[in-house]
């Protein structure tokens, strides 16, 4: 019996790997990471952010995440407490999460970080440092995708000696033609920006601080409000495979914009769908289609692996 060569072709797989993804959401990935940091350094649930008692009832810093996007590069620097060398070298650069992944991380498939390090240019700097321990990469992409062999020269170095100095530095230089004309042409950091407020409102202002550009981002936040205690929000929440989803619906008190109606997903407090008035939140699907007079309904479908029950009596906070 012989065998014929079925290798991947890193050329090939690269081109795959990020054709389906905008710029834009590359910079969330690696904002998505910088949170996972956060989150992980401080065992904080993502579900208790939204329907839980608020989190920050001990002291503690809030992290902070700048971006810098530029036609030259594009730069993630963060004080979120780093990445520890053991996940650098069994988990960070593989595609996919291993069976041991913490649950509950923004970062569900485990391919974000790489696909927008390969999506955005050709080389790319990471310099990671917990209070304890450190590591630095350099790769060049081109350079990489010759050589046969899938790892990535990790070159160890110096914890940040201290747990506030603790992050993740990612600068990502030699900008593919296409990302640097389209920075240049202008919009793109505005585009993350106003992402940005509605893709992480639960996280912004509890758990980090976000800049792009020197613009500190401003959170939009789906609130639930009552009228003179009156008007509830109505909430169901139940598990299916290992996910509880927790449902909340109300009529909003107030003027309200037919830009601001709708349903809005979370999955692990990450909103990825915003205000949603189509049929895939359910939209002239045996019920009516979205129409003005509606621009009061705002409802909220959260997907979380990890919800502690112990709140299961406590409805979706006014945040």
């Amino acid at each position: 019996m012989r065998y014929a060569a079925a290798d991947v072709r890193k050329q090939f797989f690269i081109e795959m790997f990020t054709r389906d993804i905008s710029l834009e959401d590359c910079v969330l990935d690696l904002i998505d990471n910088s949170l996972d940091s956060y989150l992980l350094k401080h065992d904080i649930s993502p579900s208790r952010l939204i329907f839980g008692p608020d989190v920050r009832t001990a002291p503690r810093d809030l992290g902070t995440i700048n971006v810098s996007c530029t036609e030259r590069q594009i730069k993630v620097v963060d004080t979120c407490g780093g990445i520890p060398r053991s996940r650098a070298m069994d988990g960070v650069f593989c595609f996919g999460h291993g069976e041991d992944n913490p649950v509950g991380k923004l970062g569900a498939y485990g391919v974000g970080m790489k696909r927008a390090l390969f999506k955005i240019g050709n080389k790319f700097h990471i310099v990671s440092r917990t209070a304890s321990e450190g590591f630095e990469v350099t790769l060049k992409l081109d350079e990489w995708a010759k050589d046969k062999e899938w790892k990535v020269p990790v070159n160890f170095i110096d914890g940040a000696a201290s747990e506030r100095k603790a992050g993740t530095s990612i600068t990502i230089t030699d900008l593919h033609d296409e990302v640097a004309l389209r920075i240049t042409e202008g919009g793109v950091p505005k585009n993350i920006l106003d992402d940005a407020a509605t893709t992480y409102p639960y996280f912004l202002g509890q758990c980090v601080t976000l800049c792009i550009n020197d613009t500190e981002v401003v959170p939009e936040r789906t609130k639930f409000g009552e009228q003179d205690g009156v008007l509830r929000p109505a909430h169901e929440r139940f598990q299916q495979e290992g996910v509880t989803v927790t449902l909340a619906a109300t009529v909003a008190p107030g003027p309200r914009t037919m830009e601001q109606a709708g349903w809005n997903v979370l999955c692990n407090g990450r909103v990825v769908v915003h205000a949603d008035k189509t049929s895939l939140t359910g939209w002239a699907e045996g019920l009516p289609s979205f129409q003005p007079k509606y621009r009061s309904f705002v409802g909220l479908a959260s997907f979380d692996p990890t919800i502690h029950w112990r709140y299961l009596g406590r409805r979706p906070s006014a945040r």
